[in-house]
């Protein structure tokens, strides 16, 4: 009898321990949230619109459950003083129109089978909702889909796709893709809210006849967001410099360091696409100086949390009231001048 107490005694911390361990709270999934972009709408009650999206860093899919309630937003470290302050809070889908990038020459980084596979996946997921459209860049731009709906169609031609001999033209594919793109959302029977690329690359460029400079300046003109799946070195320079644009376009920037990773890579993209909150707000402090500013987002759900920022440049907008204020009195001015000079030569208006 003896024995068997002291064995209970000594299994007692065993004990506690377990129960410890199961008291304690569950870890909240941390969040990657992608302030994607901010606009500023100056009129008399300025408002701001902020499109925002979130990502599960464990799992790696879209938070698709999240209300007004769970995001609090800063204004250049202010912070608003109650949910009450989101004006207006949507989770949408809003209609896009995306083109996807890739090469496909001999003795590619990685393998174009499978990128075909991933690429097949991402329109499936995508659905017929939004247009899409196919464009190498190997030897020359060659648009291999123009904008559809048709999802067997586009996969008919990216399941077409082979090596092929040739130069890889990165910069004159992306800048002829932002062309083409341009004129498919302008068109009115493809009119959309959104214009996305979707860049698979190592960084290689062979003789382009544009440059990296001139695809970042039109891309951010041109407000489209640049989504970039890089593979072969990490450290390639023009990939870091994409992954720069893709982050300030309001994209994002994915590295597959096998090429079986290009295929989850692809549905996040896709993720991201297709889920987005948009929270409208009047600002506190934030005015149409022209100066820039920064937005912080936190979220805070049970079994969530994260937070990301963006910086912007509001819009410099003259005060209408001082303008023509100033002018009465330019004008006045003028009218004074003019007739202290008729008065001095004793001239007479007629």
């Amino acid at each position: 009898m003896k024995s068997q107490f002291f064995q209970c005694i000594l299994f007692l911390p065993y004990l506690f321990a377990v129960l410890l361990g199961l008291a304690e709270p569950v870890e909240s999934a941390v969040l990657k949230v992608n302030v994607d972009k901010v606009s500023f709408v100056a009129q008399r009650r300025p408002l701001i619109n902020v499109f925002i999206s979130a990502i599960n860093r464990k799992t790696g899919s879209a938070v698709k459950d999240l209300d007004a309630d769970n995001f609090i937003i800063k204004e250049d470290g202010v912070t608003y003083s109650n949910p009450s302050e989101v004006k207006y809070f949507v989770v949408t889908d809003r209609k896009l129109i995306y083109m996807v990038v890739l090469e496909t020459r001999e003795k590619l980084s990685t393998s174009l089978t499978l990128v075909c596979q991933g690429l097949k996946t991402f329109v499936r997921e995508m659905g017929f909702r939004y247009p899409g459209a196919v464009l190498t860049y190997t030897g020359r731009p060659i648009i291999l889909a123009r904008p559809t709906q048709d999802i067997n169609l586009l996969e008919e031609k990216i399941g077409a796709l082979h090596p092929v001999k040739g130069s890889s033209r990165l910069f004159d594919g992306l800048l002829f893709a932002v062309n083409e793109l341009n004129k498919y959302a302008e068109s009115s029977e493809l009119k959309t809210d959104r214009r996305s690329l979707i860049l698979l690359t190592d960084g290689l460029d062979q003789g382009s006849m544009f440059s990296l400079a001139a695809c970042k300046a039109k891309i951010m003109q041109n407000n489209i967001s640049l989504f970039v799946v890089g593979y072969g070195r990490k450290e390639n320079q023009t990939l870091q410099e994409l992954a720069q644009l893709a982050e300030k376009s309001g994209g994002g920037f994915y590295f597959a360091y096998s090429p079986d990773m290009i295929s989850p890579l692809l549905l996040t993209v896709a993720d991201r696409l297709k889920y987005q909150y948009i929270l409208t707000c009047q600002p506190k402090n934030i005015t149409p100086d022209g100066k820039r500013h920064e937005i912080r987002v936190n979220i805070k759900k049970s079994g969530y949390t994260g937070q990301g920022s963006l910086a912007f440049i509001a819009p410099k907008i003259e005060n209408k009231k001082f303008v023509c204020f100033t002018a009465v009195i330019v004008l006045g001015a003028t009218f004074l001048v003019i007739l202290m000079l008729l008065v001095k030569n004793k001239i007479k208006p007629n």
